[in-house]
């Protein structure tokens, strides 16, 4: 866990890794006071949500790397306030090797991928899967050896060009920093049944609360004993039966 201002004495860091760390929870205000803050990593640990206001204090990230958690949504409202960023041709977020779920709550992604300028977020965006409503249960196999994932570990996820060299910066001091993210292919656990979010339309993105009522009124009409289908049927009968009489009526008239 990382608690709420952790590092506001760091206030000047432009890069920051927690890659590998185990970590679960991430408090909403983690990361205030890094305004400077470009590059942010967190791969390999086992996060299951990211509260809506923790990039709130990092605007300024133009890489977000969280591949290989344990994910299960990651909001619009989360990603907003680095999303125009993530429109430039520098910008990278690596949200693959998690457990999203196929619904309205991912759906920016596809809306990102169109707009974007940036091919290595592209690429990135395209390798994010997630798993369909329909499937309760997930497998999840390794199909990595021994030798691989040590290698996967041991090399960097991604690699930072610069055209000068990277000074320790001080508040009144002006420098020149200029970097391009290169895209790097996902080392990840293979999860079955899941689809690429890209490729799906928007009618197999329900929203949580859509999902929930057609399972209840499916719950409903399959609970039902066979007197209530009895009943319907006897109640269509009679209908039918009263309109045939009043026709009868009528042609006497």
């Amino acid at each position: 866990m990382i608690g709420d201002l952790t590092f506001t004495e760091l206030w000047n860091l432009n890069e920051l890794l927690l890659d590998n760390n185990e970590l679960k929870y991430l408090d909403e205000r983690a990361f205030d006071g890094l305004a400077l803050l470009q590059k942010l990593s967190m791969t390999g640990n086992k996060l299951k949500s990211i509260n809506e206001g923790l990039l709130e204090g990092v605007r300024g990230l133009e890489l977000l790397d969280l591949r290989n958690n344990e994910l299960e949504y990651f909001t619009y409202e989360t990603v907003k306030p680095i999303l125009e960023n993530l429109k430039m041709k520098t910008s990278v977020l690596y949200l693959s090797g998690n457990k999203l779920t196929c619904d309205c709550r991912i759906s920016w992604i596809q809306v990102l991928r169109n707009e974007t300028k940036s091919d290595p977020l592209k690429l990135a965006l395209d390798e994010v899967t997630c798993l369909p409503n329909s499937v309760n249960k997930i497998e999840t196999v390794n199909a990595l050896n021994a030798e691989t994932i040590e290698e996967a570990k041991s090399e960097q996820l991604y690699e930072i060009e610069t055209n000068s060299e990277v000074l320790q910066q001080d508040g009144n001091e002006d420098y020149d920093y200029i970097s391009q993210y290169k895209y790097e292919p996902t080392v990840q656990p293979i999860i079955n049944n899941q689809v690429a979010v890209v490729s799906l339309t928007p009618e197999s993105m329900p929203c949580p609360g859509e999902v929930v009522q057609k399972q209840e009124d499916s719950l409903m009409l399959s609970s039902k004993d066979e007197s209530y289908w009895r009943s319907s049927a006897s109640l269509n009968l009679l209908s039918s039966l009263y309109l045939s009489v009043t026709f009868v009526i009528w042609l006497a008239v």
